[in-house]
């Protein structure tokens, strides 16, 4: 009677907040070279500190800076491409709560793309791939020594099959219209 009434009610007003603490709300943006103005437009500020993640892509020289923090944010990982930095380049913000369960797991700055696992939050890891591929017709692949357009895809296709073996996967980012 009682007793189970108060074990059933315990365990169903249990269940909700461990799901909530499991889940994990993800912004993905091209912020088009200007992700050092986040911080000075309200609108957009508030915005991305509604999430846990936020991967920013297209974001200029994040190399040339100290990546600042967005609110209570941080910067967890950035990378920027060692030429032409004015444009690609991608990040990772995360919330304080998130700090010790991100770490970087694998970076192709060249080809834009960084791998972040999230992990100890829910069974299985969650890696993320945040990437940004310049258009189709764009200089950066006339540069030498630098992958046909082909080469990112495989470069991402290898990380996807890597970590799919270890764990959840998604993929995020700017990849200009090419897609299926």
């Amino acid at each position: 009677g009682e007793r189970e009434r108060k074990r059933r009610t315990t365990c169903t007003n249990a269940q909700p907040a461990a799901a909530a603490a499991r889940s994990l709300r993800l912004l993905a943006w091209n912020v088009r070279g200007q992700l050092d103005g986040i911080d000075s437009a309200p609108a957009a500020l508030a915005h991305v500190l509604a999430h846990d993640v936020a991967f920013f892509v297209h974001t200029a020289a994040v190399h040339d800076m100290q990546p600042l923090p967005l609110g209570d944010m941080q910067c967890a990982h950035s990378l920027a491409r060692s030429f032409d930095a004015k444009h690609g380049g991608v990040a990772c913000y995360v919330k304080p709560w998130l700090q010790k369960h991100v770490r970087m797991e694998d970076s192709h700055a060249d080809l834009g793309i960084l791998w972040t696992c999230f992990h100890g939050i829910n069974p299985r890891p969650l890696y993320v791939a945040v990437c940004y591929f310049p258009p189709v017709g764009s200089t950066y692949y006339a540069r030498p020594g630098v992958p046909d357009q082909a080469g990112h895809f495989a470069a991402l296709q290898a990380g996807v099959s890597t970590f799919a073996a270890r764990g959840d996967v998604v993929l995020v980012g700017d990849f200009n219209g090419r897609t299926g």
